[in-house]
């Protein structure tokens, strides 16, 4: 099965320095294989890009398959003629002379508005199928309307934090082997603004507060703590004892 070669939209200049394709061609929308029969043409598929015909070349132009009208008027003429573009120019013109504008259908209905409370928009669509346009043709004017809307509903208001508040001083001054180490908080409030009660706003995302350790204190002062008999013994009648102490 001999593969279709998808409609485009077939320009006269391709510029290679900014990829842009130029001067629409009066035949509009064609195959991708007729609008590359010249080289220097470019073209606009359905993935919105313009491409250089160059790349494309003439695969096919000469081949025993079946050949589109517009293919068949080049090749039936290519023997003839010195100048490619006048047989394409003379098809443009007899496609143009037989182009049909389109007609719109109906507007379609109104679209909800884009939001749920106050101000918003919303939009409608035609298409333009009553009839088709053909060889070319097109239907005037937009295939769609905006226009403004208004929803009779009070938007919620959402809580918004207030800045850092600064941070609190220490739980302890000094840093002990055995005891916890000292921590420190800071606050902010959800203020910036409060959150509406009627409607409902929703509450400030994340902590009200935050802590974090205080590493910078000194080492607690050491002290003296009880006394334990180290050594006792009996020489004699007398009694020998040796007490310690211990610093913490």
């Amino acid at each position: 099965m001999i593969p279709v070669s998808p409609e485009v939209k077939c320009y006269t200049r391709f510029d290679g320095d900014s990829g842009n394709c130029d001067d629409l061609w009066l035949l509009g929308e064609v195959t991708m294989d007729d609008c590359c029969l010249n080289p220097h043409y470019g073209y606009i598929g359905s993935d919105g890009k313009c491409k250089s015909c160059h790349l494309h070349g003439l695969n096919g132009l000469l081949g025993a398959a079946a050949l589109s009208p517009v293919r068949r008027e080049f090749r039936r003429d290519d023997e003839n003629a010195r100048d490619r573009e006048n047989v394409l120019r003379r098809l443009a013109q007899e496609r143009f002379r037989n182009s049909q504008q389109g007609q719109w259908s109906k507007w379609g209905q109104w679209q909800p508005c884009s939001v749920t409370c106050d101000k918003g928009v919303r939009n409608r669509v035609r298409t333009c199928t009553e009839p088709q346009p053909r060889c070319g043709g097109s239907c005037d004017g937009p295939s769609e309307e905006l226009e403004p809307c208004v929803v009779d509903r009070v938007c919620p208001t959402h809580g918004g934090w207030s800045n850092w508040e600064n941070w609190q001083p220490c739980s302890g001054t000094c840093v002990g082997e055995n005891l916890p180490r000292p921590t420190q908080q800071r606050n902010r409030a959800c203020n910036k603004p409060p959150p509406s009660s009627v409607p409902p706003g929703d509450e400030c995302p994340g902590l009200g507060s935050n802590t974090r350790t205080c590493d910078e204190l000194p080492f607690c002062p050491g002290k003296w703590h009880g006394k334990a008999i180290l050594f006792s013994s009996e020489v004699l009648t007398d009694n020998l004892k040796l007490l310690y102490s211990y610093c913490m």
